[in-house]
């Protein structure tokens, strides 16, 4: 279905949006509340995919009129269906008991207060769980998915944005459990940041983004060697000199999610409201975002994280006015930002960790970011 969907947004060709199409109506009709089969997940993954699809045909008006009669609403339903019924057992019969904690399904999610179990499971779940409450407006799995990312983040996560300390089935460990040899599943780097980003798009604040890149640059990167062919499935902190990237692993799960992340990083560097732009992240790009009837193209030029110097060029079509966010990294302890030149020392970081620049912006316009 994530398949699917990039593939329409690359090409807007429909071959394989309509199987997922017709995939995904298949499992709204077969599962579900009563009288359809009350089946949820083992392995996490499918919420946010649903929510993908979701999103598509509501974004999408071209979506919609190819396939008349569906109801993408069913696709944010099934989703949210998953989510609301891990933890209750009494009309699931064929629930494994001995996947509860280890899948996150050993109590209903909205009382779980500490990440456990399989650290990829359990990273996707809460990167589903977090775009079902953001599209459904639902509070409570929001609330829930903050709870859980500060007990991840402050107590189960190491340096390098690895989670997953416990060799024993690819686990979380105990609180402040950060052994330096940790497991450390590429997966698990690639589905907290996921996770950080889907919560960076319901709570906009530079620490999502921080965390994000801290396990993109240190552990993610490190999955794959320079050649692009060698891959860690593990990445423990120290080795003794036995630790090497392999050509193939009897579970290849990690080449793939790696692509996930890094096809779909260009969709996380900017952020907007359909009036303001949030720069999340510093990578050389161009991107034209949706503000006012026409949009504002904004190209920018770095060597990050290499050298923190960094330059935006703002050209909307006409003059618009529009605030532009720019994330101060929480690494950073000083910078400087110049508008055409002229050093501008009045600009400070708020609260959420962005700088805010609001002006009336012309084409040509530039922005230099020191960090």
């Amino acid at each position: 279905m994530e398949a699917a969907v990039h593939h329409y947004r690359a090409t807007v060709k429909t071959e394989l949006l309509d199987a997922a199409v017709r995939f995904a109506l298949l499992m709204c009709s077969y599962m579900g509340p009563d009288p359809r089969k009350e089946i949820v997940p083992a392995h996490s993954l499918p919420e946010d995919a649903f929510v993908e699809l979701y999103r598509l045909f509501e974004r999408n008006p071209a979506v919609r009129d190819s396939y008349p009669g569906v109801e993408p609403r069913r696709f944010l339903e099934l989703a949210s269906f998953w989510i609301g019924n891990r933890g209750h057992h009494d009309k699931r019969p064929n629930s494994v008991p001995n996947l509860q904690e280890y899948a996150q399904d050993h109590v209903p999610l909205l009382r779980q207060t500490e990440a456990v179990g399989h650290a990829v499971r359990a990273t996707l779940l809460y990167a589903g769980m977090t775009s079902v409450g953001h599209e459904a407006g639902n509070d409570e799995y929001l609330r829930a998915s903050l709870r859980l990312w500060e007990n991840v983040t402050e107590r189960k996560m190491h340096v390098t944005g690895g989670v997953g300390a416990m060799h024993d089935e690819e686990m979380f460990g105990p609180d402040y459990f950060l052994p330096n040899d940790a497991y450390l599943e590429t997966c698990a780097a690639v589905g907290l940041a996921w996770w950080a980003h889907r919560l960076g798009l319901a709570y906009p604040g530079a620490g999502f983004a921080d965390v994000f890149e801290r396990s993109l640059y240190n552990n993610v990167l490190a999955g794959v060697s320079l050649e692009g062919n060698r891959f860690f499935y593990r990445n423990p902190l120290e080795s003794r000199g036995d630790h090497h990237r392999w050509e193939w692993h009897d579970c290849p799960c990690c080449p793939p999610m790696l692509l996930k992340l890094l096809g779909g990083f260009s969709e996380c560097i900017y952020g907007h409201d359909g009036s303001d732009v949030w720069v999340n992240h510093y990578a050389g790009s161009t991107a034209l975002i949706p503000i006012g009837s026409s949009g504002v193209t904004i190209r920018q030029r770095t060597f990050y994280p290499w050298d923190g110097d960094v330059t935006l060029s703002i050209d909307p079509p006409e003059p618009m006015e529009m605030s532009l966010h720019l994330r101060i990294p929480g690494w950073c302890d000083e910078y400087e930002i110049r508008l055409d030149g002229e050093l501008r020392p009045d600009l400070s970081i708020s609260e959420s960790g962005y700088v805010e620049i609001h002006r009336r912006w012309s084409a040509g316009d530039r922005v230099d970011l020191c960090l």
